[in-house]
């Protein structure tokens, strides 16, 4: 099992990491060494990465090595859970997790490792991302809900019945609270999160690299080499 912490923010990671050590799984392995220390390296760089949810989190070693977490403008009562999975950092906060295990958001939203690697870090000053709809009639609801939170359609995707989208990385947390549609908590804490009506699922615009295997064949290669 991956070892994973639910967090609170504004601390040092060395501290989070020391506060969280005993409350692992009795047999758990120990946190790999990039992701469990938050001490800041002279010689490398600290990244900011903006979730889509407007949470910061400051990364090194390419995205796997956690430096610290920052809630977004207004989420008080958000906490984390961090994660160190196949060599990719994952943070994610509490109010996303129902729509996660709802298959409503896509996981790389969170994945930060694979944020830093598509060039998707604060350098950029947007997030692409992909907005499902179900059917056509949702088509204009999931392009106003978009237009309700300050983001910018760039392209109609019929035939997978989605828009692609920029998340303005200005206001991210504007962007997540006019894309959701929860009530607080009478006790304060996060919301429970919906989507806004015609959108179906958020999805990462992410990069693929094919592999050999793939690409070659995908080019004729074989065939050429056929004849020598």
């Amino acid at each position: 099992m991956s070892p994973h912490w639910t967090v609170r923010v504004g601390v040092a990671v060395g501290l989070l990491v020391a506060g969280v050590g005993s409350a692992a799984p009795a047999g758990a392995a120990p946190p790999a060494a990039p992701a469990a220390t938050g001490a800041v390296g002279q010689d490398e760089q600290v990244r900011t990465v903006t979730l889509v949810t407007g949470d910061r989190v400051g990364v090194q070693g390419n995205g796997t090595r956690l430096v610290n977490v920052e809630r977004g403008p207004g989420r008080t009562g958000v906490t984390f859970t961090v994660q160190l999975a196949g060599g990719h950092l994952e943070v994610t906060p509490s109010d996303a997790l129902p729509l996660l295990r709802a298959g409503r958001l896509d996981p790389r939203l969170f994945d930060v490792t694979s944020l830093v690697r598509f060039g998707y870090d604060d350098r950029r000053a947007d997030l692409p991302l992909i907005v499902s709809y179900s059917g056509d009639a949702a088509k204009a609801p999931a392009r106003a809900a978009m237009a309700g939170a300050g983001a910018r359609v760039v392209r109609d995707l019929p035939r997978i019945g989605a828009l692609a989208v920029r998340q303005n990385r200005s206001d991210p947390t504007g962007f997540w609270n006019g894309l959701s549609a929860g009530a607080p908590h009478a006790a304060g804490g996060p919301p429970a999160m919906g989507l806004r009506p015609g959108v179906a699922k958020v999805w990462l615009d992410g990069m693929s690299k094919p592999t050999l295997d793939v690409s070659v064949p995908m080019i004729g290669a074989p065939l050429a080499w056929q004849p020598g």
